[in-house]
């Protein structure tokens, strides 16, 4: 932020060689994945239906945005 010089220690606590995904050595991380794409989901489903039901204003300036385009009631 403020461009001042930064210096980091790193201490590696373990090394694991690369493989390909399996259950056995990973699976904690599927799981967490699987879990991410859920959580993900129910949250883009509440935007959905939330969407039809607000109503707000936004700056013409701002008319350009991506998310301008997902079915918002503008007013």
């Amino acid at each position: 932020e403020n461009s001042k010089v930064v210096y980091k220690i790193i201490k590696l606590k373990s090394r694991t060689d690369p493989h390909k995904a399996n259950l056995k050595q990973d699976y904690m991380l599927i799981q967490s994945m699987a879990m991410n794409e859920k959580k993900n989901k129910v949250i883009q489903d509440w935007i959905k239906e939330k969407q039809k039901e607000t109503y707000y204003r936004i700056d013409p300036s701002f008319n350009h945005c991506e998310f301008l385009q997902d079915n918002w009631n503008l007013y």
